[in-house]
């Protein structure tokens, strides 16, 4: 996409947000997979020799994961990466978005920002993966991620899966 092209239709364009939100949530999924990168195991082995706020980090992520991973890997294993070959399954599947808060994978994922600066900050690889921490940058990304966990915890679910119907059409 870009400013020079639109969805030609309506459908297209509902079917590529499905599409790429089905991706996105696939995504987290696999962060979090114990038979892939399973970032719980991982970070157990690095937070000995990282900052202490690597830890408080680590627990709000694990944390959060703990609230989200059914719904994610429902969303996962019957409309992602393996979408299910079932009616039924599909349907399990877009039900899970309505217990989603629409701000909760944007709070993982900056908690996951958090955590790599510091491991960037404690270990020095072969190649520099990313840039350097601007001075303040994780505390900004730590206000954010305060500021994002805030709003989940201020919105109720029903008000959050009315408005998801409301947006995408579904009845309740």
């Amino acid at each position: 996409m870009g400013p020079d092209y639109i969805c030609w239709h309506p459908l297209v364009v509902e079917q590529t947000t499905h599409t790429l939100l089905a991706c996105h949530y696939s995504f987290l999924y696999s962060l979090f997979d114990r038979r892939g990168v399973n970032f719980e195991q991982v970070s157990k082995e690095l937070l000995p020799h990282l900052p202490s706020p690597a830890s408080e980090v680590c627990d709000r992520l694990l944390e959060h994961w703990a609230v989200i991973a059914q719904p994610v890997t429902l969303i996962r294993n019957n409309i992602g990466f393996h979408g299910s070959s079932k009616r039924k399954g599909v349907g399990h599947g877009y039900a899970a978005y309505r217990s989603l808060h629409p701000q909760s994978s944007e709070y993982v994922m900056t908690l996951m920002r958090v955590f790599f600066r510091l491991v960037d900050q404690t270990y020095q690889g072969a190649e520099r993966r990313m840039r350097p921490a601007a001075p303040g940058e994780i505390d900004s990304l730590m206000r954010i991620a305060s500021k994002l966990r805030s709003e989940i915890e201020a919105t109720p679910g029903e008000d959050v899966l009315k408005e998801l119907a409301r947006v995408f059409g579904w009845a309740k």
